[in-house]
């Protein structure tokens, strides 16, 4: 954002000129490196990581996330593992009952084969998001970020 768009914007909205202020200019780079640390760069990864933060806080999902990763040393549970997690260890992470069925959901589609994370890049959107849709847990609008934020395709 340019100089001149940051002056405009917190003349134009006090709350934003705080926020301005307090956080200061955040260029791309940092953007995107700010990013990469939160979000998981493989697509099972990314796909734990939104049923995980599904109706939280971006802080609340973040700790959620964070504590079911140290579950597993601190890295993404392969769908094995996660199928052989205690529930009550995932719960006791912050995971509801209902998003414990969903990332198991998750992990059987991949090891089943039903869902081939390693093509998704090369269908059309159409076809990844019929095929994202068919876990439980997992909806459109879900469907449509993971277009957008992990495989970056347009809007």
């Amino acid at each position: 954002m340019s100089a001149k768009a940051r002056r405009e914007l917190a003349a134009a909205d006090p709350t934003m000129a705080a926020l301005i202020e307090r956080l200061g200019e955040i260029d791309i780079a940092t953007r995107l490196r700010r990013r990469s640390e939160e979000r998981p760069a493989d697509a099972y990864g990314a796909l734990l990581r939104a049923i995980v933060g599904q109706q939280l806080s971006t802080k609340a999902a973040r700790t959620i996330y964070g504590r079911i990763l140290e579950l597993f040393d601190g890295r993404t549970p392969p769908p094995e593992q996660l199928l052989e997690a205690d529930e009550s260890a995932l719960r006791g992470a912050g995971l509801s009952g209902r998003k414990v069925e969903y990332v198991r959901d998750l992990a059987a589609h991949v090891l089943s084969g039903e869902l081939e994370l390693d093509r998704l890049g090369e269908l059309p959107d159409e076809e990844v998001v019929a095929e994202i849709v068919a876990v439980r847990g997992l909806g459109v609008w879900t469907a449509e970020m993971f277009l957008l934020f992990h495989l970056e395709r347009p809007d």
